[in-house]
């Protein structure tokens, strides 16, 4: 391997190791500008640009990652039962929780509800202390019907997120739209979707 695939940055005319993962290629680019950063580097990297949105702009994924994560620390608990999955009312929690610590959030959630749970199902008396009050100071729910299945009620979830949202902020769309971790434009779209009557503001 050549030293020009090694990743590098110019310092005080030498040449320092860095990991260049760790740099947004928006941060990259102005180094380069700067010439703080070589640009045949810069380029190397530039070759496909993935953004991945966070975890509350993809909720369906929210099921899929809590079984990786119990799947992933299962080992370490040597001497209880195997967690076998979550509560309805924890998948509902996470669901209606905002996750601003995204992915890595959500797992240091579940790590630690598989060091407490005492069963094999997950349940919220098993979430870190507070988090269902976390919750509540977001987006709570209430009214969903028992026994509803999550993910065949997207749309009654995402109503009564939006009409949540707008109680919230004062029927300000602008202030709900950020509650709800989506544009302006695109909670006015879903108003109109589900004919929300939206009142004045307070």
């Amino acid at each position: 391997r050549s030293d020009l695939d090694k990743p590098q940055i110019a310092v005080v005319n030498s040449w320092t190791d860095i990991n260049p993962g760790h740099q947004p290629l928006k941060e990259l680019a102005q180094r380069v500008k700067e010439g703080a950063f070589r640009e045949d580097l810069f380029y190397r990297l530039n070759v496909v640009v993935m953004s991945v949105p966070p975890l509350r702009e993809r909720r369906e994924d929210i099921r899929l990652l809590v079984d990786h994560f119990i799947a992933k620390y299962a080992g370490e608990r040597k001497l209880s039962a195997p967690v076998k999955g979550v509560t309805q009312d924890v998948d509902r929690l996470f669901y209606a929780y905002s996750w601003p610590g995204n992915v890595r959030e959500l797992e240091n959630v579940i790590e630690r509800a598989m060091i407490l749970c005492p069963a094999d199902i997950i349940s919220d008396r098993d979430l870190p202390k507070g988090f269902r009050s976390n919750v509540a100071n977001t987006l709570d729910l209430d009214g969903i019907p028992a026994g509803a299945k999550l993910y065949d009620t997207l749309e009654m979830v995402e109503k009564m997120m939006i009409q949540h949202a707008l109680k919230l902020s004062d029927n300000v769309q602008s202030h709900a739209a950020e509650l709800l971790g989506i544009g302006k434009s695109g909670l006015s779209q879903k108003i109109k979707k589900y004919n929300l009557e939206v009142g004045p503001k307070n």
